[in-house]
């Protein structure tokens, strides 16, 4: 048998009543019968008699609550996406939302996007808008320094990190990922004639 599909505040409050109570299941089904007075409890009372027997007897999921902006991961596009929209089926939108690369998906298919993603993604978001790849830093870029300043990287190399011009020795990657910053890209840079 299927489990049956609640909102956040039904599960929160048959939660409550089970933890807070000391009645059994079937007792919480006459109190259905009655009707659920208490405003946070009021939410039960959307439940038919049947699924909400269900949901004590044979489970229940959350179903996962979406709003226009939240950032999201559909299961198809493991990318984490914005949602731009509620769907405008007037307009030719598919689903219930419409994401930032214009899909229109249903509830069934996203999950929220984790902090870890979303910093990832804006991240990603950052360097691609500057024409790069994460973390791609080339000769003749500047970064700031931690300590204050700019310092222009003199060279690059894939397992040593990044020398700048004016220092000795390399810094690792690790240190340049935690503690820089891109001050500016070559490409950006009025002192140097770039040949493209």
């Amino acid at each position: 048998m299927e489990k049956v599909k609640l909102t956040q505040e039904q599960a929160d409050a048959i939660y409550q009543w089970r933890k807070c109570s000391e009645k059994d299941d079937s007792e919480l089904v006459e109190k259905h019968i009655q009707g659920w007075v208490l405003e946070t409890d009021q939410p039960l009372n959307d439940l038919d008699l049947d699924d909400f027997i269900k949901a004590l007897y044979v489970g229940y999921e959350v179903e996962p609550e979406f709003e226009v902006g939240d950032w999201v991961v559909h299961d198809l596009n493991k990318t984490p996406r914005k949602i731009l929209r509620e769907s405008n089926h007037a307009n030719g939108d598919c689903g219930k939302f419409v994401l930032e690369d214009k899909w229109g998906v249903l509830p069934d298919f996203l999950r929220h996007a984790t902090p870890k993603e979303i910093k990832q993604e804006k991240e990603r978001r950052w360097w691609s808008k500057h024409g790069r790849e994460v973390w791609v830093i080339k000769e003749g870029d500047f970064l700031s320094s931690p300590y204050g300043g700019s310092c222009e990287v003199a060279s690059v190399d894939e397992n040593k990190g990044i020398r700048f011009a004016y220092g000795y020795g390399y810094y690792d990657w690790e240190v340049i990922k935690s503690e820089y910053k891109v001050a500016c890209f070559i490409k950006n840079r009025l002192d140097k004639e770039v040949t493209k």
